[in-house]
């Protein structure tokens, strides 16, 4: 026999809350509070970000500030320096020619150009260094940089490209 259940025993307020949350009470996720401790987070990354970069700028003036005259100017005229894009393009598309269809302004031309700078800079640097050992004054010249890249070359830290690098 089976006993119905009076209308006492039914509450209404459960009723309620069940079409509430259509899900199960244990399934349903809670809305993350926005609250100000990551707003809080991103100020206190950027004031490190910009106390990082502070401190770096600080090194990079110290480092300029111990340099002689000559290798300031030298520093200068490499920050000045600047390889142009479409000649960059060119070069990597004559090593390789699946890359001829990049964008002058594709990160990967921005970075061989950077590589190409410092290239010329590491080759610049060895340049005066063996003006100074023949003890010779003045401007580099072409025999000193051709001097600078066999050495490298026989250092094994230059590219085969030497038609392209320096031509005679």
């Amino acid at each position: 026999m089976q006993v119905e259940p009076e209308e006492e025993d039914f509450l209404p307020e459960e009723e309620e809350q069940v079409e509430e949350h259509s899900q199960p009470p244990h399934l349903v996720q809670e809305q993350p509070e926005t609250t100000k401790n990551t707003e809080n987070e991103e100020e206190s990354d950027a004031v490190e970000d910009e106390e990082i970069v502070r401190l770096q700028k600080q090194k990079d003036r110290e480092r300029f500030a111990s340099l002689d005259e000559e290798e300031q100017e030298r520093y200068e005229y490499y920050r000045m320096g600047d390889l142009d894009k479409n000649k960059v393009k060119k070069l990597v598309s004559m090593a390789n020619p699946a890359l001829s269809m990049m964008q002058p302004d594709n990160p990967f031309i921005i970075a061989v150009k950077g590589l190409g700078k410092l290239y010329a800079g590491q080759l610049v640097e060895m340049a005066v260094n063996i003006r100074n050992e023949r003890g010779e004054r003045g401007a580099i010249r072409p025999v000193h940089l051709r001097e600078a890249y066999r050495r490298q070359q026989k250092a094994g830290k230059t590219p085969k490209y030497r038609k392209i690098f320096l031509p005679r």
